[in-house]
């Protein structure tokens, strides 16, 4: 892979990195922080949620490791200039925590489709690895939806 192309497809895989990160630390902060007579089966959900996107940051950052770059995942990078808008503090009503959390994998979808598009044709792997983790966010994401209905 050409040196521009290596640096492209890293690029798109670190701001997945990062977005993975802070939906792993949001989704957290509602399972910490929900309350309501769904609590118990949002609670145990949010749990798959982080789950994957701490699976999908660490399986990130290993490909920008293999393309030969760097990986970051340091809190400054984090905070200097998120997708995700933060959460609120304080208990978290069942119903707004689905609403948050559909609304935060809804941002990254369309984020990391957009970027898929820059590594659909420089890097196979990596897209396939992209693939696999918009399958996955998708599906959480139709579950969210699906659950909003009956709210």
């Amino acid at each position: 892979m050409e040196p521009t192309t290596t640096k492209s497809v890293s690029t798109a895989l670190q701001a997945n990195l990062e977005d993975y990160l802070v939906l792993g630390l949001q989704t957290k902060h509602a399972h910490w922080n929900i309350v309501g007579p769904r609590f118990l089966e949002i609670h145990e959900f949010l749990d798959d949620v982080y789950a994957s996107a701490q699976t999908f940051a660490d399986d990130s950052a290993e490909r920008i490791r293999a393309l030969k770059s760097t990986a970051n995942g340091n809190l400054d990078v984090l905070v200097a200039d998120p997708l995700l808008p933060a959460m609120p503090t304080g208990e978290i009503f069942d119903a707004d925590v689905l609403s948050l959390i559909l609304h935060r994998l809804e941002l990254i979808i369309e984020a990391v489709r957009t970027r898929l598009e820059k590594v659909e044709d420089a890097d196979v792997v990596s897209a396939d690895l992209i693939h696999a983790q918009l399958l996955a966010l998708e599906k959480h994401a139709w579950m969210l939806r699906s659950w909003t209905v009956a709210a």
